[in-house]
């Protein structure tokens, strides 16, 4: 027999059965209201005006009418800490009595000491005051004041704060607000306060400032068909929800291709134990001059998208505006350290994936080359060498070597934790691969700082960053010169010179001629990839015997819409007097006022109105590129 509460009650009265199923002995926190609005949304759209208005009622009235307050006894720690203090300060007495130690390593084994309890704490105050009835701990979990964090300040201990240029105080802070900070641990607190309001003031400004370079390298990314027809896919698996709205492009437990997925169609495919499904998507789309409707996906207003419709920025705006939100909230973190004792910041971690810089902040090690790892030797500087047959690689301080001796692995695959430069996977690795690295990391990178993010639109986004290509040829790619830096999408379609179709067991070290699943063309076939498409049932392929007069290389965020064939689109982008100077060199440069660029259109005075997404214009019906002299 259920034991129900009136304000239970009155939540199931507004919430049908079919949205609370196995929810009945869950809390009702911010939690379940979101995940329980989420499936109205997607269900029953019509009814989510009605439940969510009224729900919003139900929680405004009982703000007023319902005492809510706390205690003396809601501000004691809810563990024992005078335990876990003297365990943290045997192991403190263990480091600083190690005399193998260096300083500066004896101040790091302290610094990751204090860290590793510092992101421990949150969860283990939260839990503890849970348990016992705490109303600070109620507050929090209804989402309607403070959060984890600021609870375990007020009643646990924070125990490792950073300054405000994001480095450890080696300060340990052991009291909580309640129990009262000691001088140094007050002063230690003070300066994480400082890195929190610094952040406020130049994050936000760095966080729209990339929200503007990504939707200039992205704002010619538009709905350019009604259906490409491929059946090619995102590699993916039913338990991520955010496959909701795309299409499957190859048939799956039971439902044929072009099925649009649903939650219950979700819901299916699980219980039919689908365990690997390939979905439409915009990095694999073969549509011409842009992205299909259906590759696209039904979208937040629950269609597909029309011809003409701007994805490419509304897919910057997904990811800039919450980032910019996320920087903001960096404020109510207090300066607290993660559990590597360093910053986690969530603009440094997102700008470094897009600017793809030349030295990776925490950077993971990457292979270079095909073979087994021969050996792992600690380095003289710190970190470790971990050796690929012969081939040396640096593994930093702080970084965990993710590899064992005899294992084998291929050019690109990853040797230690952190995160790895998308440069090195799109180098070794090639667009197809590359793409879908930078929508996983882009994913994990939000997730981690509590971002909202939609993997479909962070594949429209992946689809404009990840697509260029270095000219290797000595004679040139079809128009292109040598070391020209072009985009992959304009040249996919083309059958390198010299390609034969052969058995795909045959095709190791060769190179691939056509895109085939979400591998692009000049993919190197490796072991690992010629078994992932024969699991795919793709026995045979179109491949080279060498690469196919290109390479595929990353380029930063902000240098994407200088290597846009329109000389116009590029003055979104930086570097001006030198792009203009090479479009007039080169003497091939054009501009379309009625292109997918809507800067000519403006510059021109052409056009206003015409491509609104709202009329479903065709942009390329009927057109023809003008050169603008």
């Amino acid at each position: 027999m259920r034991t129900l509460t009136p304000g239970r009650l009155l939540f199931e009265e507004i919430v049908p059965p079919e949205f609370r199923a196995g929810t009945d002995d869950e809390p009702i926190g911010a939690e379940l209201v979101k995940k329980i609005l989420q499936s109205v949304a997607e269900q029953a759209p019509d009814q989510y005006k009605n439940i969510s208005h009224r729900l919003l009622k139900l929680g405004a009235k009982a703000s007023i009418e319902v005492p809510a307050s706390f205690t003396l006894e809601d501000l004691k720690s809810p563990i024992d800490k005078k335990s876990l203090i003297a365990e943290v300060e045997a192991k403190e007495d263990e480091i600083r009595n190690n005399k193998s130690l260096t300083p500066q390593q004896r101040t790091e084994a302290l610094i990751k000491l204090y860290a590793e309890q510092s992101a421990a704490m949150p969860e283990k105050i939260f839990q503890a005051s849970s348990a016992r009835g705490s109303n600070l701990a109620k507050m929090v979990a209804s989402g309607a004041r403070g959060n984890k964090g600021q609870l375990n300040s007020n009643i646990g201990a924070d125990w490792l704060m950073l300054d405000a240029d994001s480095r450890p105080i080696p300060v340990p802070i052991k009291n909580s607000y309640s129990d009262g900070l000691s001088p140094a641990e007050y002063y230690a607190s003070a300066y994480g306060t400082r890195r929190g309001l610094l952040s406020t003031k130049f994050s936000v400004q760095e966080a729209g400032y990339l929200s503007k370079q990504l939707a200039a390298a992205s704002h010619d990314l538009i709905v350019s068909s009604k259906d490409c027809e491929t059946d090619r896919g995102y590699p993916t698996d039913p338990s991520d929800t955010d496959n909701i709205g795309a299409v499957l492009s190859r048939p799956a437990g039971g439902f044929p291709a072009n099925t649009i997925i649903t939650s219950r169609v979700l819901k299916q495919l699980r219980d039919n134990n689908v365990k690997k499904m390939s979905v439409r998507s915009p990095l694999t789309c073969t549509a011409k001059n842009g992205i299909c409707s259906i590759c696209a996906g039904i979208k937040e207003k629950n269609r597909f998208p029309e011809i003409g419709e701007r994805v490419g920025l509304s897919a910057s705006s997904s990811v800039g505006e919450p980032l910019s939100q996320g920087t903001l909230s960096e404020k109510h973190s207090g300066g607290v350290a993660s559990s590597s004792g360093k910053a986690v910041s969530a603009f440094k971690q997102i700008d470094s994936l897009v600017q793809v810089p030349e030295v990776f902040p925490n950077g993971a090690a990457v292979s270079e080359v095909d073979g087994v790892v021969s050996r792992i030797e600690e380095a003289p500087q710190g970190g470790h060498f971990v050796y690929v047959g012969d081939k040396q690689h640096y593994v930093g301080r702080n970084i965990d070597v993710s590899v064992k001796r005899g294992d084998t692995v291929e050019a690109g695959d990853v040797l230690s934790s952190g995160v790895p430069n998308p440069y090195d996977i799109v180098k070794h690795k090639g667009i197809g691969q590359g793409r879908t690295y930078f929508v996983d990391a882009m994913r994990r990178a939000m997730k981690s700082n509590n971002i909202a993010n939609d993997r479909r639109q962070l594949e429209v986004l992946g689809r404009s960053l990840v697509n260029h290509v270095r000219v290797t040829n000595p004679e040139g790619y079809g128009s292109y010169l040598p070391d020209d830096i072009i985009e992959y999408s304009s040249i996919e379609d083309h059958t390198p010179d010299g390609a034969t179709r052969v058995p795909t067991s045959k095709a190791i070290n060769k190179y691939l001629a056509k895109p085939i699943l979400h591998y692009s063309v000049g993919t190197r076939i490796t072991p690992s990839v010629a078994r992932n498409l024969e699991e795919n049932d793709e026995k045979e392929i179109d491949i080279t015997d060498s690469s196919p007069g290109f390479e595929p290389e990353a380029q930063r965020v902000m240098d994407i819409p200088g290597h846009k064939t329109d000389w116009m689109a590029q003055l979104a982008g930086s570097n001006l007097k030198k792009r203009i100077l090479s479009d007039v060199h080169s003497g091939t440069a054009i501009s379309d006022p009625q292109g997918p660029s809507f800067i000519p259109g403006l510059a021109k005075g052409v056009g206003f109105g015409d491509l609104s997404h709202t009329q479903g214009v065709d942009p390329f019906k009927n057109t023809s590129p003008k050169p603008i002299k």
